[in-house]
């Protein structure tokens, strides 16, 4: 859900709109380029360190405040616009991390089944990430990113106690 969803094509009306979508494909080379880290570390580790950091990103865009200014592109929306970026790096990330994680986790003889289940639910996330966007028009701007704050902050906290496949030599 906080991969697709924390897309950050809609964060501005006032910056163009190609431009959104090339930082948004920037962010996500710089995500998955991170991810080199997890043959160096614990991957249980480096995941729950980008979940932790998708979720303080997303939780720093909350606390900055959005003006009405329309005429230039403020200083506050630069801001958001970077804060969103290492979110959308980190939950990219996390996002590549979590299959190698999971795919560690499972014993060989239900692995394929266990992951088309995993990969079949997380489905029910990436349905509910528009909406939750929506929420920004309907209720309050940062909403989006607060929800998505919390979600990966309890996805940190539920990795956490899953066991680490790394130190489990069976």
């Amino acid at each position: 859900m906080i991969y697709i969803g924390l897309g950050i094509t809609q964060i501005s009306y006032e910056f163009n709109p190609f431009m959104m979508c090339f930082l948004s494909s920037s962010s996500e080379l710089v995500g998955y380029l991170c991810c080199y880290i997890n043959d160096r570390f614990s991957r249980k580790k480096v995941l729950i360190t980008f979940l932790a950091s998708a979720s303080i990103m997303c939780l720093t865009v909350v606390l900055i405040p959005l003006g009405n200014d329309q005429e230039s592109l403020s200083f506050n929306t630069v801001l958001v616009i970077l804060f969103a970026s290492i979110g959308k790096a980190m939950a990219s990330a996390a996002f590549n991390s979590a299959y190698m994680f999971t795919s560690q986790l499972y014993p060989t003889s239900v692995r394929n089944t266990l992951m088309s289940v995993i990969s079949c639910s997380s489905r029910i996330g990436s349905l509910i990430s528009p909406q939750i966007n929506m929420l920004r028009t309907l209720f309050w701007a940062p909403l989006p990113y607060l929800i998505f704050s919390g979600a990966s902050l309890i996805a940190c906290v539920f990795t956490f106690f899953l066991p680490d496949p790394s130190t489990n030599l069976i």
